[in-house]
């Protein structure tokens, strides 16, 4: 070697080699990520078990199940069916169970962004009572323009959450139902063998470039469920970029802004104005309680604001204007119709309420239905007329209890019926094959349908 090449090999310094972690799973990055579109949590649970080949029942329970670290999941030593099926709703909440899945999932792919995929980030400021479908519903034009775009099929949170009945893209219906009249079920979000814009049972695909209309809406309906669609959906698109951190305090200081100004300190007015309980804007100010998405899309569009500006407490100051106690736009105060009535009204009413009783309806009208009709306010009805409306109530609950009861034993025959087909098959019938043969799937979770299937097989003498 040269005296050259000795003097470069000294000047040479050696930097051992930078080792980047490999990830257990593939690291797929998830689909509309700041967007209103963003991919819920199971569409990428589904995803990822497609890039790996294998269905996401395997993937949940040989890889993600045990990173949860949860004895509660296993038994026998073998992970139940968790997260699959009518569980698999929860992926997408704001609960413990769907922090835990994001964890795990991140572990698994090193990612730090599945959050987004939830509603986890809202988890102070948002209830989870009636916040997400529990079976799928989609926008078939969408499926259908990124299949011919050639574009990854997947399915937006946005078309989870129950405030959200029209696709904001194509003004048209979320569709619930599968197309093939054959068939006609609805989905769950994340099943054993799921592929996103299948069917899954019966494996059809459920784009189409014609708008399917299922809905009879006015203007204004739709016009408003539009706008629901858009609000929902810059909310999401948002959530990466806001800190939510303390959401929670500034909404409460929000509400507290919006009683003095827009009702001048009268918690009673400003409730009458958006149709809620006094005591409801009382907790909402104190921070004892959280609104559900669609009561805060319901104010949000009463003030004239985004759910971000109403959340982050940033409004415009025509929003504040005393004023908006006068438009004639907002919705009337209730209390004014309960002062006073004009002369021979109670009389009327008592008579349209007593017809009600003595000419029953088929099926029966509930109480508020009634009052409805009358354009009178139920509360108002049930504290003027108490045995009228406690009568119509009771003719209501007895015609449910009936149905119920029908409704069960229908199930039940349907569940012996389809046992009886896998036996003579000499198949064993557990549940998820009977579930192949209903009309209704997922319905073991009713006491009494599970118990008949339990005694069949005994009966049949399978062991269970």
């Amino acid at each position: 070697m040269s005296d050259e090449m000795k003097t470069l090999c000294d000047l040479w310094e050696a930097e051992s080699p930078v080792h980047l972690p490999h990830s257990r799973l593939y690291h797929l990055d998830p689909i509309g990520v700041g967007s209103p579109l963003v991919e819920s949590l199971t569409s990428y649970v589904a995803r990822l078990s497609g890039m790996h080949s294998v269905s996401p029942s395997a993937l949940v329970r040989k890889q993600i199940l045990p990173f949860l670290n949860r004895p509660s999941l296993t038994r026998d030593g073998s992970p139940v069916s968790t997260f699959l099926g009518q569980q698999s709703v929860a992926l997408n909440s704001l609960t413990a169970t769907a922090s835990a899945f994001v964890q795990a999932v991140e572990q698994l792919t090193l990612r730090r962004d599945l959050s987004l995929l939830t509603m986890l980030p809202y988890k102070d400021v948002l209830s989870g009572v009636t916040l997400l479908r529990r079976t799928k519903a989609w926008c078939s034009c969408c499926y259908e323009q990124r299949r011919e775009a050639k574009q990854a099929i997947y399915e937006p949170l946005l078309w989870m959450l129950s405030v959200v009945t029209l696709c904001p893209q194509h003004a048209q219906p979320l569709e619930m139902r599968c197309p093939n009249p054959e068939c006609a079920r609805q989905q769950l979000p994340l099943t054993a063998r799921c592929q996103p814009g299948y069917c899954t049972w019966c494996g059809q695909w459920l784009g189409s470039r014609k708008k399917r209309n299922h809905l009879k809406l006015t203007d204004e309906e739709r016009t408003e469920q539009l706008q629901n669609g858009e609000m929902v959906g810059a909310l999401l698109a948002a959530t990466s970029n806001i800190s939510v951190k303390y959401l929670k305090e500034t909404f409460a200081l929000t509400i507290s802004a919006c009683v003095d100004k827009v009702a001048t300190g009268n918690i009673t007015v400003f409730a009458n104005l958006l149709q809620v309980r006094t005591s409801t804007v009382w907790q909402w100010q104190h921070g004892q309680d959280i609104p559900q998405l669609e009561m805060l899309v319901k104010v949000a569009a009463f003030l004239d604001i985004s759910l971000v500006d109403l959340l982050m407490g940033q409004m415009k100051a025509s929003t504040l204007s005393p004023a908006m106690r006068q438009d004639g736009d907002v919705p009337p105060d209730r209390s004014r119709k309960q002062r006073r009535w004009k002369r021979g009204t109670r009389k009327r009413l008592r008579e349209a309420l007593e017809a009600v009783m003595q000419t029953p309806e088929d099926p029966p009208s509930s109480m508020p239905e009634v009052a409805s009709r009358l354009g009178y306010d139920y509360r108002q009805l049930r504290k003027e007329f108490p045995d009228l409306c406690q009568s119509i109530s009771s003719q209501y609950a007895s015609y449910r209890a009936k149905q119920r009861v029908e409704r069960q034993q229908r199930l039940c025959e349907e569940v012996r019926q389809a046992i009886q087909t896998l036996h003579a098959q000499d198949c064993y019938p557990s549940k998820r094959q009977v579930s192949k043969l209903l009309t209704t799937p997922g319905i073991f979770w009713e006491p009494e349908v599970y118990r008949t299937w339990k005694e069949m097989i005994q009966q049949l003498g399978w062991r269970q």
